[in-house]
């Protein structure tokens, strides 16, 4: 669980930089690349840490303890 959530801090899409590639360190170490705009609808695409790339289809879901970013997939580390 631990590679689906960024180290420090509460993220929000306003913070990602636009027209490009955001790294964000995952809590369990490895990078994950957040890049704008997404494609094939999505609002933006992210690697994971096997390199794998998915969607991102929702954003900027606030609740108590963080932020939650919705994605068309599951997050896999590198296992390596």
């Amino acid at each position: 669980m631990t590679h689906h959530v960024i180290a420090g801090g509460n993220v929000r899409s306003s913070d990602l930089t636009p027209n490009g590639t955001t790294t964000a360190p995952s809590l369990q170490g490895q990078n994950l690349n957040i890049t704008l705009p997404g494609t094939n609808g999505n609002i933006a695409n992210i690697t994971d840490g096997s390199g794998r790339t998915m969607g991102i289809v929702a954003v900027d879901v606030q609740v108590a303890n963080g932020v939650i970013h919705v994605l068309n997939n599951v997050l896999v580390p590198d296992l390596n």
